[in-house]
């Protein structure tokens, strides 16, 4: 995973950073056979040490043992429920030594139930020196405190102290960090962050969105030079609130917990680039193809460096849209035009087809609130308008526009129902979903 030529003193997220550097600016043919070559170390690893592989793979070996990477669309897409119920089948039972050791770790839960793995030591440094060309990049002071709000396993981080380390910035700088759970109320995250002060802030996409929103009813500010949101897609709603609130446009990445960094914005465009150095990342259309430049699909990816719990062919749920043009940054990372979210946002139309909404949430927000209404598909045309602490009678009274607003966006007709429903966050802080799909 490290380079022994390196000088020891540099932390392993330095190291791989200094390798992601020279990756991404190599021609396309470079990376492509740098991607093969990983794919094969752990093909072979998880072929002969996880019994979930042993026949698996099968596709892209010949009988000899020669790979063939030309079969790989024949290798099955794992789920994350089959990769739940065969957890103990995924791990290894040799590692390389240069794997690291095994972290646990935890999804959310967002779709389900929380799914406990394990990722080798060498995932985390991947995931180090990609924070590290992230912050970099966009200008985050490394030399001040940064303040995050996510979920903490370890549950040593509630409030009113949350926990703290002396550095985040894996040897760039000399910043310290504070964490604070996210199943805290938005109230007592202002108050932690006005306590700490920081200068950057990383969260999820509305969390953040609500820590603006109020901090701006109650008059109060933070001294803040960056942020980074992550988790759920980063709406154009979540941006103009960020920027009218801190004067910032959120930096937005897209990750798994189970494979890390998937997707970073460019500083030099409105395009994020796949992080293709670290995982092999593809992007699958309904029709099960590779989906090509302008096309929209689903991820499924591969993570080079986690020996202990490989993760081959993963379905991430999430749907995104290709560039259908070369970012002009140089870099020869794919290029990713839109970030569209999980498969349950799609909705279902009369045609048959599935869409992702084109509403704006901010014409929404004008009408009701922002974070106080979720719209469900209840059927083909059908829709439930769910708001929470909102007059019902007042947003009845807006029925015209909540009509124009809807069908417009959703481009057919539609009829929808107005109830109370509680929106706020059950245990396990699930995240907020503005538009849900619940036909299937």
């Amino acid at each position: 995973m490290t380079n022994p030529d390196q000088p020891q003193s540099k932390e392993p997220g330095q190291q791989v950073l200094e390798r992601l550097r020279d990756l991404e600016r190599r021609p396309v043919e470079a990376l492509v056979l740098y991607q093969a070559r990983r794919l094969e170390t752990l093909l072979r690893h998880a072929r002969q040490t996880v019994p979930f592989y042993k026949d698996r793979l099968d596709a892209v070996f010949d009988a000899d043992g020669t790979l063939d990477l030309s079969r790989w669309q024949d290798v099955p897409v794992l789920a994350r429920q089959e990769a739940q119920e065969h957890a103990e089948h995924l791990k290894a039972t040799m590692i390389p030594a240069d794997a690291g050791n095994a972290l646990p770790d935890r999804t959310m839960g967002s779709g389900g139930s929380p799914f406990h793995f394990i990722r080798s030591l060498a995932a985390v440094a991947a995931d180090a020196g990609n924070t590290l060309r992230i912050y970099l990049d966009h200008g985050f002071d490394l030399n001040a405190r940064l303040c995050d709000i996510r979920l903490d396993v370890s549950g040593n981080s509630s409030w009113p102290e949350g926990s703290t380390r002396k550095a985040w910035t894996h040897g760039e700088g000399t910043g310290d960090y504070a964490l604070l759970d996210i199943n805290t109320d938005t109230d007592k995250q202002v108050e932690w962050l006005l306590r700490c002060q920081p200068r950057s802030l990383f969260t999820w996409a509305t969390n953040a969105r609500r820590i603006a929103l109020e901090l701006e009813r109650t008059g109060r500010s933070l001294p803040l030079t960056s942020i980074a949101t992550s988790a759920e897609p980063c709406s154009q709603a979540v941006h103009d609130d960020l920027r009218r609130v801190f004067g910032l446009d959120p930096v937005d990445i897209l990750g798994a917990r189970e494979i890390g960094i998937v997707a970073f914005p460019c500083n030099h465009s409105p395009l994020h680039h796949f992080a293709a150095e670290s995982a092999f990342l593809e992007v699958i259309t309904d029709e099960g193809k590779p989906a090509g430049p302008g096309e929209t699909g689903r991820i499924v990816a591969t993570g080079f460096y986690n020996f202990h719990m490989p993760f081959i062919r993963y379905d991430l749920g999430d749907y995104v849209t290709l560039s259908d043009r070369p970012c002009g940054c140089g870099r020869s990372l794919p290029a990713i035009s839109k970030i569209h979210g999980r498969a349950r946002a799609r909705f279902s139309t009369a045609g048959g087809r599935k869409i992702f909404p084109d509403v704006p949430e901010a014409e929404l927000d004008a009408v009701m609130k922002p974070c106080a209404w979720q719209i469900a598909q209840t059927g083909i045309g059908a829709l439930e308008i769910r708001v929470d602490g909102l007059d019902l009678r007042q947003v009845e009274a807006q029925r015209p526009r909540l009509a124009e607003i809807l069908e417009t966006g959703l481009d057919e007709p539609v009829s929808f129902t107005i109830v109370e429903k509680s929106l706020q966050p059950g245990p396990g802080r699930r995240k907020h979903e503005s538009f849900r799909n619940e036909i299937g």
